[in-house]
């Protein structure tokens, strides 16, 4: 905006600019204040620097730069209805849509079913990745004339990234992988915006930990820190430390896990983000309790249980109430721990089964403590038909049918039980992202 860039270099800035880049828009919005917007005019020509000398370059640079801020700002404001019109049709209606008709064909609106697809990937599984599928359909024909093809790559690898892990959480791993390798790809002829490599890298991070490949998880997540770090994001720097957190938990260190918690706590603003400083928080405590520092455990979960409550979704109350659960039973509590451990599973056993396994061996567990051993054949039966009855990953059945077997011949005990739930503990039906 100085005027003292080479055109080639104006180029490079507005691809980058037109990606909604927060920082830089934060440092140019005083500068060039864009008034009301209006939808982009038919007759918009892209800026030929072969017709304009280098000093007026940066002129028409900034002007430039308002209309396309004017013209997003407008799709932006316009895309909320046009969405709700293509979620009124069924999905195949609303692909045919996308594919034919120009109304559908905006930055908007493309972001709009990107960004909603994330937000709905836990409350609505199916509706995340149709909303994902739309958006890829967009982010794909949009025009590069009008909103630069550097920018338009960024945006289509974000649609195909989310597509990616909306399959994730349906447990479409090897479809989920394609789609995030696709999405890194794209990035390569995109804007170089570090955020959006970041972005991918951390979806990338939580497949591979769902996929057992743990060690390349923590690499992934460690390259988008280094990313987010470079870029000044503090807030998104401490949420990727809390999934690198989990991570590290599952490579079998808990006190570096423990330590990356704490961290991760002082970057994250809770009045913003509470849900991230909730999932640390439980993060915590779990990590505490399964460290054997069960004092520390209940005093963090304490201190947590007024943002449970606040927040109130159905997922993070059972996860409260299993944390519960093991910490009555580490206390000695065994009724508690019964009751917990039954509602847990009751409460996933429809929506994610390995959970609600994982559930069952506990209060497996709690039987064997306080002699009830009689009840534990039942539990292990009904969890199979569970299986049975659903797609479930054949490293989980198979493992389950150890106990069927160990049932059948009376050979059930203690450490078996813990070395299924060890087993268990690295499948993932509903991956939590």
């Amino acid at each position: 905006m100085s005027g003292n860039v080479t055109s080639a270099e104006g180029r490079s800035i507005l691809a980058h600019l037109l990606t909604d880049c927060r920082v830089c828009r934060e440092i140019t919005g005083p500068l060039s204040p864009f008034g009301t917007a209006v939808p982009l005019e038919e007759g918009d020509q892209q800026f030929d620097s072969t017709d304009h000398a280098e000093g007026s370059f940066a002129s028409h640079l900034v002007e430039r730069l308002r209309e396309r801020e004017k013209a997003i700002d407008y799709e932006r404001r316009e895309a909320p209805n046009r969405v709700a019109e293509l979620e009124a049709q069924e999905h195949p209606h609303r692909l045919l849509l996308v594919r034919n008709s120009g109304r559908f064909l905006t930055w908007g609106i493309a972001e709009l079913l990107v960004d909603e697809s994330y937000r709905h990937r836990f409350n609505d599984a199916d509706r995340a990745l149709q909303l994902a599928e739309l958006g890829v359909e967009a982010a794909d024909r949009l025009d590069p004339a009008t909103y630069g093809d550097a920018a338009i790559h960024d945006l289509r690898a974000r649609a195909w990234a989310m597509r990616g892990n909306a399959l994730r959480i349906r447990s479409d791993l090897t479809e989920a992988g394609r789609c995030l390798t696709r999405a890194l790809k794209l990035l390569e002829d995109g804007t170089g915006d570090p955020l959006e490599e970041a972005r991918v890298c951390e979806l990338l991070s939580a497949l591979r930990s769902n996929q057992g490949r743990i060690e390349q998880a923590v690499r992934l997540q460690e390259r988008a820190m280094r990313l987010y770090r470079r870029a000044g994001h503090r807030d998104r720097l401490g949420k990727a430390m809390v999934d690198l957190a989990s991570y590290t938990a599952l490579a079998g260190d808990r006190d570096h896990a423990i330590e990356l918690i704490h961290k991760a706590l002082d970057l994250v603003d809770g009045e913003r983000d509470p849900h991230t400083v909730l999932a640390a928080r439980h993060n915590l405590a779990l990590f505490l309790q399964e460290s054997g520092r069960v004092r520390e455990a209940l005093g963090v979960l304490a201190k947590a249980k007024p943002l449970y409550e606040r927040l109130g979704d159905r997922y993070n109350l059972l996860r409260l109430r299993w944390l519960e659960g093991k910490l009555g039973r580490e206390v000695g509590d065994f009724r508690l721990a019964e009751e917990a451990f039954d509602e847990v599973y009751r409460g996933f056993v429809d929506v994610t089964p390995i959970a609600a396994a994982r559930a069952a061996l506990d209060l497996a567990l709690v039987y064997f403590e306080v002699g009830r051993v009689a009840e534990v054949p039942a539990i292990i039966l009904a969890v199979e038909k569970v299986f049975r009855a659903q797609s479930i990953e054949p490293d989980a059945l198979a493992a389950w049918l150890v106990l069927r077997e160990a049932v059948d011949r009376r050979r059930l005990h203690q450490a078996l039980l813990k070395d299924i739930a060890a087993r268990l503990q690295s499948v993932r039906d509903r991956p939590t992202r």
